[in-house]
């Protein structure tokens, strides 16, 4: 598995597995001009050529708000997610990142244990922040020491 940019050629990927991973998931066109903003970090895993999982932020200042993690349901259990994450925090430090925040859906137990596992804290419960089943959100938080320059 190889960790990258994510790219254009990614687009149509990224698409459907918006698609099968998400109730309320993101256009093609919305990957398109996140690629295109200075602001936003896509990263993909990639195995043998195919698209298998991405991770995004949005930068502010110091802080980035990882804005989608997803990986093809068929490829799930196999540390995909968290390689990317790993990418993900490595990469924002790398622009000064020293803050990185999210929100989870409070079912996704899946996901909050890996976000634990990589040392997010529970800070906030936003109630009815999800609709397409209305849902609350979990804001976790990861602060991480500034990269030294």
């Amino acid at each position: 598995m190889r960790i990258r940019p994510m790219c254009a050629e990614d687009l149509d990927r990224a698409a459907e597995m918006e698609q099968l991973c998400f109730p309320d998931p993101w256009s093609r066109q919305s990957f398109a001009a996140s690629l295109s903003s200075p602001d936003v970090l896509f990263l993909a895993a990639e195995e043998n050529g195919v698209l298998t999982g991405y991770a995004g932020l949005q930068q502010s200042f110091e802080t980035g708000d990882i804005l989608q993690v997803a990986v093809h349901p068929g490829s799930r259990r196999q540390g995909i997610g968290e390689k990317l994450l790993h990418s993900l925090i490595a990469e924002g430090q790398k622009r000064g990142i020293s803050s990185f925040l999210l929100e989870v859906r409070v079912s996704n137990q899946a996901a909050r244990k890996l976000y634990a596992k990589l040392g997010f804290q529970e800070i906030a419960l936003r109630k009815g922040f999800y609709t397409h089943p209305s849902e609350d959100a979990c804001t976790m938080l990861l602060e991480v020491d500034p990269p030294q320059l």
